[in-house]
C-alpha cells in the first residue's frame, strides 16, 4: 500500500488506484474534503456535511474527484487562493506596500491605511488579453499531453500484468510436467 495524501491507495495489477476513506479504513472514498485535506467514503461524508464548522467545507465527488486526483491540482489551486492568516477566506486583495496578498478581514484589520489593489478587478483587462489565452491554451495542450501519456502508461501496465501472468501460468504448467 502506498500513501496518497494521507489516503491508502492500493497497487495491485491491472487495476487504477483505490483510495480509501481516512476515516474508515479498507472502504473506498466517495468523496475528497478539500479544506479538511482527507477522503471520505459515502457514509462519513454525509456526517461530514451534518457538521455546522464543515457547512462551507468544498467536498468533491465522483468524476470532480477522481479527475482532481489524477491531476492532482486541487490542493494546490486551494492554497494559492487561500488566506494564510485565514484559512477559510479566499485571497482579495494586493497591498504593493507590503508585497503581499490577503482576505477581506485582513483588508480592514491589518492594511487599513495602506494602497490596495482589488485583484479581480485588476485582471479583467489581462483574462481578456492574447497572453491569457495563449497560457490557457499552452495549458490545455500540456493538460492533453499528460491525458495521453498517462493513457499509454496505465495500457503499457496493463499489458506487462498480462504478459506476467500468461508466463506465471506457463511456468505453472511446466511444474505439473515435473515428476
Amino acid at each position: 500500500m502506498d500513501q496518497v495524501g494521507g489516503a491508502k491507495a492500493s497497487k495491485q495489477p491491472g487495476t487504477t488506484h483505490d483510495i480509501f476513506c481516512h476515516l474508515c479504513p479498507n472502504v473506498q472514498a466517495a468523496a475528497h474534503c478539500v479544506d479538511c485535506r482527507i477522503y471520505l467514503c459515502g457514509s462519513c461524508e454525509s456526517q461530514h456535511a451534518k457538521f455546522p464548522l464543515f457547512k462551507n467545507h468544498r467536498v468533491l465527488t465522483g468524476t470532480m474527484m477522481s479527475s482532481s486526483l489524477h491531476h492532482g491540482h486541487d490542493i494546490i489551486v486551494e492554497d494559492i487562493r487561500r488566506c494564510s492568516d485565514h484559512s477559510q477566506e479566499d485571497i482579495k486583495f494586493f497591498c504593493a506596500s507590503h508585497d503581499a496578498v490577503y482576505c477581506g478581514i485582513c483588508s480592514t484589520k491589518q492594511h487599513k491605511g495602506c494602497q490596495q489593489e482589488y485583484i479581480p478587478e485588476q485582471c479583467k483587462d489581462y483574462i481578456n488579453s492574447c497572453d491569457y489565452k495563449k497560457v490557457t491554451a499552452n495549458f490545455q495542450s500540456a493538460d492533453t499531453t499528460t491525458n495521453t501519456v498517462l493513457q499509454e502508461i496505465e495500457n503499457f501496465i496493463k499489458k506487462v500484468d498480462q504478459q506476467h501472468c500468461s508466463q506465471v501460468e506457463k511456468l505453472e504448467g511446466a511444474n505439473h510436467c515435473i515428476p
